[in-house]
């Protein structure tokens, strides 16, 4: 009976790893981080699943236009904000300033990428304000590795160098277990009816 009891546990164990997903909302919001320039690529102290890359990244606190909290800047830029994620999500959010009335530019793109094959876009055209309020965000695509923020003209291209500033990144990573074999989860599946056929019989007695 301690054997049959062991198995069946075995084979829960077995069918719960098969179909678990283990899923995390993570924001990033930069307070954490060192000040000034970081270079061409910057991984928050906040978390190590994103590296954001850039032709300079800069950590500061941009007055309204990064809503008087520190935020990341992506300088003199007209490759866009990049972000590379260590695993898989499945959404992503961000706030995002600097958008001038000077500007040309009149949207904020946010471009999503699984392998380096785009999977989704999201365009919003802001109030050109020049202050952080307002948010782009991506979902409900499947999943994706990597991202890309720009700028742009109605005709999806940069026409100058800009500094997309960004903050309270959001993201929600996506991993799946490992799935077991089909063997492996009948196996658990035949157990598990043993047992249920067991604990009735135990009753009717």
């Amino acid at each position: 009976m301690k054997v049959l009891k062991s198995i069946v546990a075995a084979g829960a164990f077995m069918l719960s790893a098969a179909t678990a997903a283990q899923a995390a909302l993570v924001t990033i919001d930069f307070e954490s981080d060192v000040l000034g320039l970081q270079g061409g690529s910057f991984i928050s102290a906040s978390s190590p699943i994103v590296t954001f890359s850039a032709s300079g990244i800069r950590v500061a606190n941009a007055a309204a236009q990064s809503a008087n909290t520190i935020g990341l800047w992506a300088e003199g830029d007209s490759a866009g904000l990049n972000l590379t994620f260590s695993t898989f999500v499945n959404s992503l959010s961000m706030d995002f300033g600097n958008d001038d009335p000077g500007f040309s530019e009149d949207r904020a793109i946010l471009t999503v990428f699984n392998n380096s094959v785009q999977v989704g876009q999201t365009q919003l055209i802001y109030n050109k304000n020049d202050t952080m309020d307002e948010n782009i965000s991506i979902s409900g695509l499947g999943q994706f590795d990597s991202a890309y923020l720009i700028f742009a003209t109605g005709s999806g291209s940069s026409t100058s160098f800009l500094t997309e500033i960004v903050d309270n990144v959001t993201f929600n990573t996506s991993v799946s277990a490992v799935p077991l074999p089909p063997s492996a989860i009948l196996f658990g599946t035949a157990l598990l009816g043993m047992a249920g056929l067991r604990r009735r019989k135990r009753k009717a007695a």
